[in-house]
């Protein structure tokens, strides 16, 4: 959807030869568990804390910069 960009005013990202390539890489099946260790928040507060959740972000690709996350 090219909706969110529209409402901040960003040009749509179309994906044709030549423009750069932005992705993410999406485990839906894949089982993990939140905790204080894995948690990126400044807050530890979450009602999440030590729950096992389904759906996990592998890799992102953004401005030609690879992230991992494990």
């Amino acid at each position: 959807s090219i909706a969110p960009r529209t409402i901040l005013g960003l040009d749509s990202n179309k994906i044709e030869v030549g423009n750069v390539a932005n992705w993410v890489l999406y485990a839906p099946e894949a089982k993990w568990t939140y905790s204080k260790q894995n948690n990126k928040s400044k807050s530890s507060n979450s009602p999440f804390l030590d729950t096992e959740l389904t759906g996990k972000v592998i890799a992102t690709y953004n401005n030609q910069q690879l992230k991992r996350y494990e």
